[in-house]
């Protein structure tokens, strides 16, 4: 327990936390830090969905009908991940009714061949938007979400709420990257997702480290505010 409070405190909250603070501090930065447009729009965009195209669509169709989406609310979904931004709640949820909406759209009408791998796709955009959304609810609560035994366990409330929330970030991820991998099954696919060097971003080594905080903070819990009786 004590090697791992020795490593991992330090490296997971300079990897995670170090940003995000220095961005707190700097007001012109913090408007931009979390990516893509900083508010949503005021009003809902109208997605109208293939206006000039006729059934059944495509992979292809769908892949650029979700670009388009992104173009909407200032994003990319290939460019967002932990370290590189996602999109503020707001307008992540209005994303998702976006997607809801599509799927409606498009329900039993798509290349039959096809229709798997869309819904991968469409699943892995809806796990990435819910992973920014949980990652951006642990980012708030700061390092008073990381445990630190010197602080006598003050902040055991916010320590466990940052743990859930980075556990979901660390969920919702997970699931992305497995829709993706299951889409890129198949292979014109490939080149529009981007595979080896032009992946999405969210294949992440911050995942990784978010295991490693979550792994700090419940032991340091259990370790010095849990003690046996």
């Amino acid at each position: 327990m004590n090697n791992i409070l020795d490593w991992a405190f330090p490296l997971v909250a300079i990897l995670l936390l170090g940003g995000f603070l220095f961005a707190a501090s700097q007001p012109d930065r913090m408007h931009s830090w979390f990516g893509g447009t900083n508010e949503a729009p005021a009003t809902e965009p109208v997605h109208e969905v293939f206006m000039t195209l006729e059934p059944p669509f495509s992979f292809e169709e769908i892949f650029y009908e979700i670009r388009r989406i992104d173009t909407l609310y200032g994003t990319d979904f290939r460019n967002e991940s932990p370290t590189t931004g996602v999109l503020r709640e707001q307008a992540a949820k209005q994303y998702l009714n976006a997607i809801e909406q599509l799927r409606r759209a498009i329900a039993n009408q798509t290349v039959p061949e096809e229709d798997e791998y869309i819904q991968e796709f469409l699943n892995a955009r809806e796990n990435m938007l819910l992973f920014g959304i949980y990652y951006q609810r642990a980012m708030a609560i700061g390092v008073n979400g990381v445990f630190r035994p010197t602080h006598n366990c003050e902040d055991r409330e916010n320590i466990l709420q940052a743990t859930y929330l980075f556990n979901q970030t660390r969920h919702y991820g997970g699931r992305a990257m497995f829709n993706f991998d299951l889409a890129l099954r198949y292979k014109p696919a490939r080149p529009l997702i981007g595979i080896g060097e032009t992946k999405p971003a969210i294949y992440s080594p911050a995942f990784r480290d978010m295991g490693d905080l979550i792994e700090t903070n419940l032991q340091g819990l259990d370790q010095f505010c849990y003690p046996e009786a």
